[in-house]
């Protein structure tokens, strides 16, 4: 997917094995394709597979929106300070650890120590522990305690629907692939 997505940025080259006998698969064909998603996942799919930052803005402000009307749909009390823009910020921090998850630190990423096995921090996957309830309480202006018993959940059900939309896309490039390399 991100192979695929990459030829949307500038500078690109072709998808390695077009022209050998297959149709190559043009960045035209990834936009058409992703065309038929909703705007937001559009715009989040150009955001982190293409690294387009000119959809950010829109994209942040669309994501605030939401995150505002599920705390309405589902009646989250904000305490004290908490404010409109704590719900911003946290839908931030939704979209920042969604399009740059956070690595491994003993791995870096790699999921393998040395070239010796696979990590055992992270289980081969590469992927750091994620935001850390002390970084939450911190971006937030909470205590740890209210990071972790209340924003904690808020922060898993945003960056769920990230995964949805990951999903969206991967089927809808899917059917690119599929379609139209070799078929």
């Amino acid at each position: 997917m991100h192979e695929i997505m990459a030829m949307l940025a500038p500078g690109t080259v072709k998808l390695e094995g077009a022209g050998q006998g297959q149709r190559e698969i043009t960045p035209q064909m990834v936009t058409a394709s992703l065309h038929k998603l909703p705007h937001d996942v559009q715009n989040y799919a150009f955001l982190k597979y293409s690294l387009d930052m000119t959809v950010k803005g829109v994209l942040s402000d669309s994501v605030y929106l939401d995150t505002v009307n599920i705390a309405r749909e589902e009646g989250w009390e904000l305490k004290g300070e908490e404010d409109a823009s704590t719900l911003s910020i946290l839908s931030d921090i939704a979209l920042e650890e969604s399009v740059n998850p956070s690595i491994c630190s003993v791995c870096n990423g790699a999921g393998m120590v040395n070239n010796k096995g696979s990590c055992g921090i992270c289980n081969g996957t590469g992927r750091g522990t994620g935001i850390s309830i002390r970084k939450i309480a911190k971006r937030l202006g909470v205590t740890k305690h209210r990071a972790e018993f209340f924003w904690m959940g808020k922060l898993r059900l945003l960056l769920s629907r990230y995964i949805e939309w990951e999903h969206d896309i991967g089927s809808a490039l899917k059917g690119l692939t599929s379609d139209s390399v070799g078929g």
